[in-house]
């Protein structure tokens, strides 16, 4: 059957692209020179589809105006991106992705449903700071964006957040720091892969228990970690003084359930037990995109038995 893709993308007088329209496949390969405009053809398609931006990251500057004819930006000036989406009303299984969110954007209807999506950077005429827009130039502070379905700009309460939590956008930096971005908890997709196992966490605590008697017994034992832990307090001291007391204490990390989830690591190279950061750079990114299909899988699998759509786009 068809899934749901973007056929079409059309972004104007963002960046270095004037006016580009653009109908797209299945599945795209960008390929081009430094400064061709490849990250700024995915930049264009987060402003309207991407969770993860802020309304302040798509609230835009004079940076981002295209400059190719010399002329000033602001000053009635738009920046313009719309997204067309194909395949996602299939007839045989209508709970595929309920036309809740696209109803509202189509454009077309025959031979197939199409609907549309467009960001919008444009001067507010409307605004009481603008009455005497006219007489003067106009910038940043005259501006403002909105995302609109279909060809309607002055559609009301369209629940463009809603959908973006069912059509789920997933924008990967350049992959550089696999490694560290494992490390940290937050950024990890194995801590989501992890939450999505629904492990109960009262399962744990037996070996809790032991990692925490185990770390009482190494630092009371291991006379040098006594020591450090005694010139530690005293540094303290002298620096801060005694009022704080904060007494500090050194011991493992996973004393509870919750921390020995995060104590867990993925490892390669099986009994070498090899940290992502030893092996090739090649191999993290493969190690980083394996973790990230698995979860977007779990995730629509989770959604499903929930019958909430969920539509990951990478």
């Amino acid at each position: 059957r068809k899934t749901m893709r973007i056929s079409r993308v059309q972004i104007q007088n963002f960046r270095n692209f004037k006016l580009l329209d653009v109908e797209l496949g299945q599945n795209i390969v960008i390929v081009g020179e430094n400064k061709a405009g490849k990250s700024n053809f995915i930049e264009a398609i987060r402003l309207v589809l991407d969770p993860s931006l802020s309304d302040n990251d798509r609230q835009l500057t004079d940076q981002d105006f295209w400059d190719g004819d010399g002329e000033l930006p602001f000053n009635g000036r738009q920046i313009k991106v719309s997204l067309w989406f194909t395949g996602f009303a299939n007839p045989t299984s209508p709970e595929y992705l309920p036309l809740s969110w696209l109803s509202d954007c189509l454009v077309e209807t025959t031979p197939e449903a199409v609907a549309q999506l467009t960001y919008i950077y444009y001067e507010d005429r409307k605004s009481p700071d603008n009455a005497q827009l006219n007489n003067h130039s106009s910038g940043q502070d005259d501006y403002k964006f909105k995302i609109y379905p279909g060809n309607n700009p002055d559609k009301q309460q369209f629940n463009i957040k809603g959908m973006r939590k069912d059509i789920f956008l997933e924008h990967i930096e350049a992959l550089r720091d696999i490694a560290s971005d494992s490390k940290s908890w937050r950024r990890s997709p194995l801590s989501q892969l992890l939450k999505l196992a629904d492990l109960p966490l009262e399962s744990l605590q037996p070996y809790v228990d032991t990692i925490k008697e185990a770390s009482e017994k190494v630092v009371s034992e291991v006379l040098p970690l006594q020591s450090l832990e005694s010139e530690i307090q005293n540094r303290l001291d002298k620096m801060i003084g005694s009022l704080y007391g904060l007494d500090p204490q050194l011991g493992l990390k996973a004393t509870t359930p919750e921390a020995l989830l995060e104590a867990l690591m993925l490892f390669a190279d099986g009994a070498q037990r090899r940290p992502l950061d030893r092996i090739s750079l090649g191999l993290q990114n493969a190690f980083y995109l394996s973790l990230l299909s698995l979860l977007l899988e779990k995730r629509q699998i989770k959604r499903n038995t929930k019958k909430e759509p969920f539509m990951p786009i990478v």
